[in-house]
């Protein structure tokens, strides 16, 4: 029996496959099997894995006759799995060197902890470094998935939560280790890099961006009432989660008043009204995204850096945060700023007065909700 045992599901991964066999190939900690499992590949993913698994009896690879998608081939793939502790990684991702060993140490010493994760760092598509994750907090992972792709856990893991759940394809990572907080006790980090993980243009996340949203917000209605409980209090994250949730599919009404409830900033919010001038509230990338929408119904540029006032973008000026609000009578207000800023805008303008206001957080089309 292995030690650890890794599933590498892919699907026409052959661009950089090679690169994820050979970062396992060189682990300190050789106890290993790997479980590659080709979900219908196209391309010469299949004969890669073959030519690997011919050179490494530790290598196994399943082939499927029909696609199942991330979940259906991690759950095959765990299904073959003998291993002590399990894993998985992706084709175009890396480990470092002794990731495995030091993941596995840490489950050996802490026999109460059912699962560990290290911070990565990420590369873009020619390997260069491009930045590395933030620390892990079991607590955020309310917030966001903010576990990474380098993480181990006990093979009890599978019998006490069940196997990936195939409903939740784009975020059925986010699902499993979120029953794993709840099932398992908390996640233990290990403030080491382990792992480098790949930003490109072809990664799943960039292809399926809506159906992502979509599947998130699925997942945190489920997880609303705990997803309350840990950031009770904390209206920005809160409004945050809101906005990423707010055009989805999924989004319910009753969803929607227990946010407002949380964060009252939130009624503020009225639609966007055709034909009217607006005060864009934010002169960054959605400021200028929302400009390029209203066209002409875009009168001014505000922002609170106080640097920025007077200059101009898209040939709008930019007022400074005061000179905006002495406007009221004759604009209507637009907060154009990221997610994580939106609640901040708000609780400014409530405090000089500014009671309603649109809000664009970066849609492809204007919409508010009344």
């Amino acid at each position: 029996m292995p030690k650890v045992s890794i599933v590498l599901p892919v699907y026409n991964g052959e661009k950089y496959l090679r690169q994820s066999l050979d970062s396992i190939l060189v682990q300190t900690m050789t106890d290993w099997e790997l479980i590659i499992v080709n979900d219908c590949s196209t391309d010469q993913t299949a004969e890669i894995a073959e030519k690997y698994a011919q050179a490494d009896e530790r290598i196994t690879v399943i082939h499927n006759r029909e696609n199942r998608k991330l979940p259906g081939a991690l759950n095959l793939g765990f299904a073959a799995a003998r291993g002590r502790y399990l894993t998985w990684t992706s084709d175009d991702n890396l480990y470092l060197p002794d990731a495995l060993q030091t993941m596995s140490r840490e489950l050996d010493r802490r026999r109460e902890v059912y699962m560990v994760r290290a911070s990565m760092e990420y590369i873009d598509g020619d390997g260069r470094v491009i930045g590395q994750s933030e620390p892990y907090d079991n607590k955020k992972l309310y917030s966001f998935n903010c576990l990474g792709a380098c993480f181990l856990y006990r093979r009890e893991v599978p019998g006490l939560i069940g196997g990936y759940d195939e409903s939740t394809f784009c975020v059925e990572d986010y699902d499993y280790w979120l029953r794993v907080v709840e099932n398992c006790g908390d996640i233990l980090p290990i403030d080491k890099i382990l792992y480098q993980y790949r930003r490109h243009g072809g990664s799943l996340s960039e292809l399926r961006r809506k159906q992502v949203n979509d599947q998130l917000a699925k997942l945190r209605l489920r997880y609303l009432d705990k997803i309350f409980s840990v950031l009770s209090g904390n209206q920005k994250e809160l409004c945050r989660i809101f906005y990423n949730m707010k055009n989805s599919d999924n989004m319910t009404d009753e969803a929607t008043e227990r946010f407002k409830c949380a964060v009252p900033e939130l009624r503020g919010e009225t639609p966007y009204i055709d034909q009217q001038k607006y005060i864009l509230f934010g002169a960054g990338e959605y400021g200028e995204r929302a400009a390029l929408m209203l066209g002409s119904q875009a009168a001014f540029f505000a922002d609170s850096n106080t640097a920025k006032a007077g200059r101009e973008k898209c040939g709008l000026k930019i007022l400074s945060f005061a000179d905006a609000v002495a406007l009221a009578g004759e604009y209507s207000f637009m907060i154009t700023v990221s997610g994580g800023a939106v609640y901040e805008i708000m609780a400014q303008l409530q405090k000089a007065g500014i009671r309603q206001y649109s809000v664009f957080v970066g849609e492809t089309r204007l919409e508010a909700v009344e």
